[in-house]
C-alpha cells in the first residue's frame, strides 16, 4: 500500500522545506543469465532491460516516486517542477541529468 500512495497521481500536494530526490535501476544483472538470453548493450545503467524509478522525498514528509523512460534531465526535471515547490532545497547526487536543478 505505501508503493501504490508513493507512485500515485492522486496526491496534488507539493512536496516543500528540504527535497531529495534520486533514480535508480530496476532489474536484475545480466551476467546472471545464460549466455543465450542475454542481451547485447547493456553493461551498467541501460534502460534497454531495466526499469527506471525516480523518487522524491520530503524530509519528515511524504515520499513521491515514479517510473520514467530514461534518466536524463529532459524526463526527470518535470516531475521535479511539478511537486517541488518553489524556494524548496533540493538535494540530489552528482548525477549529471540534475545539473539543471541548480540556481
Amino acid at each position: 500500500q505505501r508503493i501504490r500512495h508513493a507512485t500515485s497521481d492522486d496526491d496534488l500536494s507539493m512536496l516543500g522545506g528540504t527535497v531529495e530526490i534520486d533514480e535508480t535501476y530496476i532489474g536484475g544483472k545480466e551476467k546472471n543469465k545464460h549466455a543465450s538470453k542475454r542481451t547485447k548493450g547493456t553493461q551498467g545503467r541501460s534502460s534497454k532491460i531495466k526499469a527506471i524509478a525516480f523518487g522524491m522525498k520530503e524530509r519528515g514528509g511524504e515520499i513521491k516516486a515514479f517510473h520514467v523512460d530514461s534518466a536524463r534531465a529532459a524526463a526527470i526535471v518535470p516531475h521535479v517542477i511539478k511537486n517541488v515547490s518553489l524556494g524548496s532545497r533540493v538535494n540530489a547526487d552528482e548525477f549529471r541529468g540534475y545539473s539543471s536543478l541548480d540556481g
